[in-house]
């Protein structure tokens, strides 16, 4: 299933205030299709979790990377975090961690 990008906006997560330290970078991971487009909904535990996600915040020595980039990063780097106020789920990862940049789509 594809991945929905999610629009980053300073608004509605406060990780975007956040400054990561060194080499960290702040992910918002893309969040997985609820319904199949036959119109059958799917349970969470339906599928795994993406590791496509939106650039939130990076740290000073991050270079190459912009606000709002989407990334496709390792299964099992970083720390996770999640908000529970919109149940939205960040990465902090390195940025070695971070395997390629989506370009955007035009």
């Amino acid at each position: 299933m594809a991945a929905k990008p999610i629009p980053p906006t300073a608004t509605d997560n406060p990780l975007s205030r956040c400054h990561p330290r060194r080499d960290n970078v702040i992910v918002r991971r893309a969040e997985n299709a609820k319904q199949t487009s036959g119109g059958i909904l799917l349970p969470d535990n339906a599928f795994q979790k993406q590791q496509v996600g939106n650039v939130i915040a990076f740290g000073p020595e991050v270079e190459g990377l912009k606000q709002g980039d989407q990334v496709v990063f390792s299964a099992y780097a970083g720390a996770e975090v999640q908000q529970a106020r919109n149940a939205a789920e960040f990465v902090i990862l390195r940025d070695e961690d971070i395997l390629a940049v989506i370009p955007e789509q035009q």
